[in-house]
């Protein structure tokens, strides 16, 4: 199957990029709201809590809000509904995903594979690249979040990966429009501006690389800034949030099994140093019947995972590869690769 079938390119104002995000999974997937109207209903709080963040976002992150009210047209959705829906400080909701390692290669260059786990939902999956005035950027796209909240590939090449980590709700923007702000950073350095500007509700985790300058790093992004680490050898992160805190104050889920995932790939790690992409796709793979010593996720829970991306520093090449379907395919990481099967350049050029 050919990139063009596999990654849409969405052009247009941003409303128009929205709507037709929303238009895509319209029919595609069984959406069910009836939970989140009973709490709107029940909480009057709540609802003037995400009318202020509607105003805020108008406000300070325009192509936010016209994205969010765009996609919920595009679905059918009423726009305080799916506002709502975007916030899940207010939702008091959250879930385990994801486990990312990151490696310097012995030439110096960077490698990244991550599992991106989140609810399962039949057709609730496709994969976009978003034209924006500051070019454009390659992300997983679902109908319940903005774009940016998993992997995103900057025409700079850029490349992030996000990971939900649990937190206390704070005052401040929803992390879902916070992760959304950072997709458009060009540099590690921008990216770092547009996270410390948002001040997220509830924080989350980026393993970010800097493809050019063959440099990584692995940052938390919580209410009071940024804490993180430089790559030197190799990195391993899963959701909860562990730079300049003691262990005993690490904040998970009390049914998650993040500790467990971490000190797992860790130890897997630490066993040899040949670490090729075959073997941290094959760490990433690791799979037990039980969904709590498991760090791939295909059972028959809501939370599994739904893809695994990889980038090979070594190669210059990223894959995607969905468990739904086993589709592979490759990705591009800059602008210089952008080409279709035929080799021609996507921007006509």
């Amino acid at each position: 199957m050919s990139e063009n079938r596999n990654i849409r390119d969405l052009h247009g104002t941003p409303y128009q990029i929205g709507c037709l995000s929303g238009s895509y999974f319209n029919g595609r997937v069984k959406i069910e709201l009836d939970d989140i109207v009973s709490f709107m209903a029940r909480f009057p709080q709540a609802v003037f809590s995400v009318v202020q963040q509607m105003k805020q976002l108008q406000q300070k992150y325009p192509y936010c809000y016209q994205e969010t009210i765009g996609k919920a047209d595009g679905l059918g959705i009423d726009r305080h509904v799916y506002m709502m829906l975007m916030h899940p400080e207010i939702l008091q909701e959250g879930h385990e995903s994801c486990t990312t390692i990151m490696v310097k290669n012995a030439d110096g260059s960077v490698s990244l594979c991550h599992n991106e786990d989140d609810v399962f939902r039949k057709g609730n999956l496709s994969f976009v690249r978003v034209h924006t005035q500051d070019g454009w950027f390659i992300t997983n796209d679902m109908y319940n979040m903005p774009f940016g909240n998993g992997i995103c590939i900057h025409q700079s090449g850029l490349i992030r990966t996000i990971n939900y980590c649990h937190d206390t709700a704070h005052t401040g923007i929803s992390r879902y429009f916070a992760q959304r702000h950072i997709a458009q950073a060009g540099t590690i350095a921008d990216l770092k501006r547009k996270a410390m500007e948002t001040k997220p509700a509830s924080g989350y985790h980026v393993n970010v690389i800097d493809c050019d300058h063959r440099h990584g790093q692995s940052l938390e992004v919580r209410n009071d800034g940024i804490h993180g680490k430089d790559l030197s050898l190799f990195l391993v992160h899963t959701n909860h949030f562990m730079y300049d805190i003691s262990k005993d104050q690490y904040c998970t889920q009390p049914i998650g099994n993040s500790i467990f995932r971490y000190e797992t790939v860790q130890q897997q790690m630490q066993m040899d140093h040949a670490w090729n992409m075959d073997r941290l796709k094959q760490i990433l793979s690791i799979h037990t019947e039980d969904p709590a010593t498991s760090i791939f996720q295909c059972h028959s829970d809501a939370n599994r995972t739904l893809f695994q991306f990889s980038y090979d520093g070594v190669s210059q090449k990223a894959q995607i590869r969905v468990t739904e379907d086993g589709n592979t395919f490759a990705v591009p990481v800059s602008k210089q690769n952008d080409t279709d099967d035929d080799g021609n350049r996507r921007d006509g050029q």
